[in-house]
Order: structure tokens, then C-alpha cells, then sequence
């Protein structure tokens, strides 16, 4: 009696263990599905009167375009990848680049108007303002030149190669590059605006990319 009732315990505690894997394997699963389904509402939180962007669409029948993006970026040894979606205005010179984590939380948001910027960064709570001139990134480019270059609309003042047939663009300056690819473009009637800053944010972090 006593053999069998151990033998009972090892069983219901097996069992239970089964039941526990089964569980955890369950939240995974949902975690992960949850994340997916998060990543792509925020990539399409957009107006939804929009259509893929033809190839060489005159840019004077474009009112905004919407594009989600691959980027992938090094500095010597480094190597840092993320996705995001770019929103550019042509006419206003407004840009709007928002990179995802992993799970599809947003990482930073870089706002553009014409050559005023503002960055925040999300994981670390800061931000910045200031013009495009001070940022040794953009060259002393307008950031929508850089944005428009990237989606195949290239510009005399930024150095920028891009391949029509993949919808890719690199930017490279020595050691450091940056590899973009578009996934999917839209011309879209979303409008751009600037971000709110949280008030928690720390001040007057300059961006570093």
C-alpha cells in the first residue's frame, strides 16, 4: 500500500509538472503573439487612406510617405539592428522616425521640421531639441533629405546609395554604416506633428546614432 501510494505522489507530482510546462509553454506562446499583434498596430497606427507606393511616384503627387523599414547599423565591431517606421511629408519637409524594440515597445521617436529637431529617447527617458546643423549625423543636410534619399528619392546634398530593385540604401562613413531596408511604402494622407515631451524626461540629452 505504502509502495503504491508513493508511486500515486510521484505521479500526481509528475503531473503536475506536465501540467506547469504545459502552462509556461502556453504564456510563451501568447506573450509572443501578443508582442507581434503590438508591433504591428504600432507600425499601422496610421490613417488607413493610403496605397503602396509606386515605383517613382512623382513626389508632387505624394502627400505623405509612410514606410516600414529594417535598419541595421555599425561602428566598427557593433552591430545594432532594429525595425521602424519612417513617415516623411515632401511638401512640409516634416520627418517622423520611430524605432520598435524587439518586443514592439517603442525605443525613440526623432521628429523633423525642416531643421528643427526633436528626439526622445523612451528607454532612457530623454530628451533634446535643437537644430539638424548640430548634429554631426546629418552632415548639415535637412533631415528629410536623408529620408527621401532613403526611399529612393535622391538628393545633391546627401550621400546616400540606394538599389531600386532590393529597396535598399547605405550610408557609410568610414567605419560606421548604415543599411536600410524598405520593407513596405505607402503613399499616405497621415499627417506629422510634433511629439509630446513627457515631463519626466531628462533635458537636453543630445542624440547619438
Amino acid at each position: 500500500m505504502r509502495d503504491c501510494a508513493v508511486r500515486s505522489g510521484r505521479c500526481a507530482v509528475q503531473g503536475a509538472r506536465s501540467n506547469s510546462q504545459i502552462a509556461g509553454e502556453l504564456f510563451c506562446a501568447l506573450r509572443a503573439s501578443l508582442c507581434a499583434l503590438f508591433f504591428l498596430a504600432a507600425c499601422r497606427s496610421a490613417s488607413v487612406n493610403e496605397a503602396p507606393l509606386a515605383p517613382g511616384q512623382a513626389i508632387d503627387t505624394i502627400r505623405t510617405i509612410r514606410a516600414l523599414v529594417r535598419v541595421r547599423a555599425t561602428n566598427g565591431e557593433q552591430t545594432q539592428s532594429f525595425r521602424a517606421q519612417l513617415l516623411v511629408e515632401p511638401a512640409t519637409q516634416r520627418v517622423q522616425l520611430t524605432a520598435y524594440t524587439p518586443v514592439g515597445t517603442t525605443a525613440m521617436t526623432l521628429f523633423a521640421d525642416g531643421d528643427r529637431v526633436t528626439f526622445l529617447d523612451h528607454i532612457n527617458r530623454t530628451a533634446w531639441q535643437g537644430s539638424a546643423q548640430s548634429l554631426d549625423f546629418f552632415g548639415g543636410a535637412p533631415p528629410a533629405s536623408w529620408a527621401l534619399a532613403i526611399l529612393g528619392y535622391p538628393r545633391n546634398d546627401v550621400a546616400v546609395t540606394y538599389d531600386a530593385a532590393t529597396r535598399h540604401a547605405t550610408i557609410a562613413r568610414g567605419a560606421e554604416s548604415v543599411d536600410i531596408m524598405v520593407a513596405e511604402a505607402y503613399n499616405s494622407d497621415a499627417s506629422i506633428s510634433a511629439p509630446a515631451i513627457p515631463r519626466d524626461y531628462q533635458c537636453c540629452v543630445a542624440p547619438k546614432l
